[in-house]
């Protein structure tokens, strides 16, 4: 395929006469929320490398203190 093809067209269904190919963003996107979806509440070093991942970011974007699952909603007012 060429690199200036449009996009729309490459990812449209078949049935609209586009090529059916998958979003690598989207496609990438979904896994990521699958492997979290399945590891959330086990006890694996999977869930607790993504749970420290998650704390991290949001003591940075919320910038909180301690870990962020512990404080209340109201403290972090309009960010959430």
């Amino acid at each position: 395929m060429c690199s200036n093809f449009p996009r729309d067209f490459l990812y449209a269904p078949l049935k609209y006469q586009g090529r059916g190919m998958k979003n690598p963003a989207v496609t990438a996107g979904l896994r990521k929320i699958g492997m979290i979806s399945k590891h959330a509440g086990s006890a694996t070093p999977v869930e607790d490398a993504i749970r420290v991942s998650l704390e991290d970011l949001m003591k940075v974007e919320l910038g909180m203190t301690g870990t962020p699952f512990q404080h209340s909603l109201k403290a972090a007012g309009s960010l959430c």
